[in-house]
């Protein structure tokens, strides 16, 4: 045989006698002391520089799996299908027996895991399977193996005429769910509709289920349902699109047929899309109200008109979407605004929540420097106010006003009639809205005089205000 000299191991062991005479040499005190251990160490450094580069041979295994490969290891790993006998090419199905060999086969009820030990299958071998690439045709869901078995072929077509995705068969679910094998995580969310393409009633109800048991809610959010002409289809949703529901023949259908007929898109009339949908009844309402311009005139009237026979909390919703006006009586050019908010106010079956939200969110711009509101104005039947049994008492309403204060109703008054004269509406169902249908009692005015005082005198009250107030206290009562 012949011999070959392993040069590490002569220079490694070389390096480590020099050490060992450097070490006999540090003791004795040799001149030559460093000399040797620092060679021996140097030598023994670059050999385990050297040592530490090693090239193997590598070996890559990659196999593509799609749903026919992953039939033909169930085959050979499910202990119902037919196997082969080692020793004969005769076909053996699990229940026969055969002379020698009816021992060595799994019972019925074995598990997955015991028929892959019986093939001879061990998990290490398995292991090597999670390198495989999937293919994209390939789609895993392991919820809809709930499904019956003709459910289940149904939505098999189904999935693979939307999107172009084969389910594996209902029989390989077992060895799915069992197998060591690692698939990818697959997403609803991922599924891309090939086309816009017809679907019948029963499919649709089929596929909503079927994405309801994998727990995926917002089936709506890539699609749009449309019916036409009693055919329903399905297609990929455009980002200016949003799904809503409604009935056909409803003031909301024409509303939305005439303004929105592109962006919300009706969907069919079931039950079970009804479910899917959040932008229904009054919520698509609201929906209506959040997007709509105020410069949008015709869409706020037809929000007015539809709205009219809705609960007062939508109605205040697109009050307070209108509200606050500054309505400016030099110009006038907020009376496109205030006409369909007054005509909302007046639809509200509470008035006093009307009355109290005109009087919060209307004022009137009379000037540059002033702005007024409905407390503001004073109201009152006569020019004297009396007090006492006998009215023995009294005080003149220019006592307590100025006369500024005493013409602001002319203001409002200027405004009721600009609303009349625009839209069809009676001027008596005006007045009352802003309250100016019946004179102030005196606690009105009570009140009114002393926000006055507050607001325009700093607090400070004339003769006439003090001697209103002590009258007020002992005759009000």
């Amino acid at each position: 045989m012949k011999k070959k000299l392993d040069l590490f191991n002569f220079f490694f062991s070389s390096a480590a006698v020099v050490i060992l005479i450097g070490v006999i040499a540090k003791i004795l005190e040799w001149p030559s002391q460093d000399l040797l251990i620092t060679l021996g160490l140097s030598i023994e450094a670059v050999v385990f520089a050297l040592s530490s580069i090693k090239f193997v041979e590598a070996k890559k295994t990659e196999q593509g799996a799609t749903e026919k490969t992953l039939s033909k290891m169930v085959e050979g790993l499910n202990p119902l299908k037919v196997i082969k006998d080692n020793d004969t090419s005769d076909e053996l199905v699990v229940g026969e027996t055969k002379p020698n060999i009816s021992e060595s086969f799994p019972a019925k009820n074995s598990t997955i895991h015991d028929s892959i030990q019986f093939e001879k299958y061990s998990i290490s071998k398995f292991e090597k399977m999670n390198l495989i690439n999937v293919s994209k045709d390939f789609y895993y869901q392991p919820d809809w193996f709930v499904l019956s078995e003709e459910d289940y072929d149904s939505l098999k077509k189904l999935i693979f005429q939307l999107f172009g995705k084969n389910l594996p068969a209902k029989s390989e679910h077992l060895f799915l769910k069992n197998s060591p094998i690692q698939l990818p995580d697959y997403s609803l969310s991922d599924l891309e509709l090939l086309s816009p393409s017809k679907l019948s009633s029963k499919s649709l109800s089929l596929l909503i289920k079927s994405f309801k048991l994998a727990k995926f809610q917002d089936f709506l959010s890539n699609f749009i349902l449309q019916e036409t002409n009693d055919e329903i289809s399905i297609r990929l949703r455009k980002k200016t699109e949003t799904q809503v529901y409604y009935e056909s023949k409803s003031l909301v259908a024409g509303y939305i047929e005439t303004h929105y007929k592109n962006k919300l898109i009706k969907a069919p009339l079931l039950s079970n899309v009804e479910a899917l949908i959040p932008l229904k009844g009054n919520e698509l309402i609201r929906h209506l109200i959040d997007i709509v311009k105020l410069k949008e005139l015709d869409k706020l009237n037809g929000l007015v008109e539809l709205t009219s026979n809705q609960p007062d909390l939508l109605k205040m919703y697109l009050v307070n979407k209108i509200g606050p006006i500054e309505f400016n009586t030099t110009t006038n050019n907020e009376l496109d605004l205030l006409i369909p908010f007054t005509k909302l106010l007046l639809t509200l079956n509470d008035t006093i929540v009307a009355k109290n939200s005109l009087n919060k969110l209307l004022t009137l711009k009379i000037n540059k420097n002033t702005i007024i509101s409905l407390e503001d104005v004073v109201y009152y039947k006569d020019i004297q106010i009396y007090f006492g049994e006998q009215n023995e008492y009294n005080l003149s309403v220019n006592d307590l006003f100025t006369s500024h204060e005493l013409g602001l109703i002319s203001y409002f008054e200027g405004v009721i009639e600009l609303i009349e004269s625009n839209a069809v509406i009676e001027n008596e169902a005006i007045r009352k809205l802003f309250g100016l249908n019946k004179h102030n009692t005196i606690e009105e005015l009570h009140n009114k005089m002393n926000r006055s005082i507050s607001i325009h005198q700093d607090g400070i009250p004339k003769a006439g205000q003090i001697a209103f107030n002590l009258l007020y206290k002992q005759f009000s009562k």
